[in-house]
């Protein structure tokens, strides 16, 4: 989902929705393929996005996007310090649910 604060329209609205879309489900695919549980700190430095330069907010965004729209990820008790010394929340594909990726255009 992408929350379009600045009011654009036309096309930029179209390039920065299918923008966070197409990072919401690299998030989950990421998830769901491995079983592990990540804070966003280390999905945004998994080897897998390296080149992708997500800002930490983005990956927050698309993770609370993903718990949104029940499709197996949840947002863990677990925690660990990130990279500014703050605790960060675990993120893990649970698969408590019969949906998956094509839940995302919906």
């Amino acid at each position: 989902m992408y929350y379009n604060t600045v009011k654009e329209k036309d096309d930029e609205l179209r390039k920065n929705y299918t923008k966070a879309l197409s990072q919401d489900k690299q998030i989950w695919g990421l998830l769901a393929f491995t079983r592990k549980a990540y804070t966003p700190f280390e999905i945004q430095a998994h080897p897998y996005f390296k080149d992708n330069n997500w800002p930490i907010t983005s990956i927050r965004r698309a993770l609370n996007t993903i718990v949104n729209k029940n499709v197996g990820i949840e947002k863990l008790k677990d925690v660990s310090k990130g990279k500014y010394g703050r605790m960060n929340h675990k993120w893990k594909y649970t698969g408590k649910t019969s949906k998956g990726l094509e839940r995302f255009s919906k």
